[in-house]
C-alpha cells in the first residue's frame, strides 16, 4: 500500500523539524517574571527588573541619551521580532537599535538595580514603574 509509505516518508522528513523547534533554549526570549512584594513583574533573564517610562508612546521610546543611561533599554534582536511572546513586541529605538515592548510599552532596566529582584527604580521621577503583565496574564480559565 502507499499509505503506510507516505506516513513513513512524512514522519522521517518531519521529525528532524519537530526537533529543532522543541531544541529552542530559554534564552531565545530574554524575558522572564518574578513575584515580588508589588507582585508579579517582567524581567530579562538574569531576574532583573524591567520598567515602563510613562513619558513613552506607544511602540516608541522616549529614553535616549542620558535616560538610557540610567535606564538601558532591554535590547532586542532581528530575530526576536518575527514569534515574540503574547503580548510583547520588538521596537525600533531613535537610535535604530531593537528594544523588547510589552502591551507596546518599551521596556528598560535600571542601572541603580544591582541583584535580581531589586525594584529601585519604580516610582523613580513619578515617571518610572515596574512592568507588569496585563490583568489575567497567564491565568487559567
Amino acid at each position: 500500500m502507499i499509505y503506510p509509505r507516505v506516513l513513513v516518508l512524512m514522519t522521517t522528513l518531519l521529525l528532524p523539524l519537530g526537533a529543532v523547534a522543541w531544541e529552542t533554549s530559554d534564552h531565545d526570549f530574554p524575558l522572564a517574571s518574578r513575584q515580588t512584594p508589588l507582585g508579579l513583574v517582567w524581567t530579562d533573564d538574569s531576574a532583573m527588573t524591567l520598567y515602563t517610562y510613562s513619558r513613552d508612546r506607544p511602540e516608541s521610546s522616549a529614553c535616549t541619551g542620558e535616560c538610557a543611561v540610567q535606564f538601558p533599554p532591554h535590547v532586542a534582536e532581528a530575530r526576536h521580532r518575527q514569534f515574540p511572546p503574547e503580548g510583547f513586541s520588538v521596537i525600533t529605538r531613535p537610535d535604530g537599535r531593537l528594544q523588547w515592548a510589552y502591551e507596546s510599552r518599551p521596556l528598560y532596566r535600571y542601572s541603580g538595580d544591582r541583584e535580581p529582584g531589586e525594584l529601585t527604580g519604580h516610582g523613580r521621577d513619578d515617571r518610572w514603574w515596574v512592568a507588569q503583565p496585563v490583568r489575567g496574564y497567564g491565568e487559567e480559565d
